[in-house]
């Protein structure tokens, strides 16, 4: 059992990060805008030094909804999508996402778009989460 302590939406995720880095998984960030702009924001949250990858703008030619910042951070970590999972909180993104091989899970006004859905760890437990992601990949790469 999982105990989720933090009141603050920064808390809870924080926490999460940790349960994530407790699996061994790795994160990486990526966003259309500036990478000044995502790693000020990030330091400003004292999230920064939690992604172990952070691609942007500046990095790519084409931005989301096309897939190449999605492959970018694939590669520079040496992962095929069938081995991770994207975490995007609008269209473009899932688009992207989707459309690189990743598994996707969005916010709740994304329903129908992404893989799946969810309102926050919090309320949808991450361990849970983590294994129903788990059991997709599993079928897919049996199936594949």
């Amino acid at each position: 059992k999982v105990d989720f302590p933090e009141e603050t939406p920064l808390a809870a995720l924080k926490f999460c990060y940790r349960v994530l880095r407790s699996f061994e998984i790795r994160l990486v960030l990526t966003s259309n805008l500036k990478q000044s702009q995502v790693v000020s924001e990030l330091a400003r949250m004292n999230l920064a030094e939690d992604f172990d990858n952070i691609r942007c703008f500046e990095d790519v030619t084409e931005l989301k909804p096309k897939t190449e910042l999605h492959l970018l951070s694939l590669d520079m970590m040496g992962v095929k999508p069938i081995r991770a999972v994207a975490l995007e909180t609008d269209i473009l993104g899932v688009q992207a996402a989707k459309a690189a091989g990743l598994y996707c899970v969005g916010t709740p006004r994304l329903e129908g778009e992404a893989d799946m859905t969810l309102d926050s760890f919090i309320e949808s437990p991450l361990i849970h989460t983590l294994e129903r992601i788990d059991r997709h990949k599993r079928n897919k790469l049996e199936m594949g």
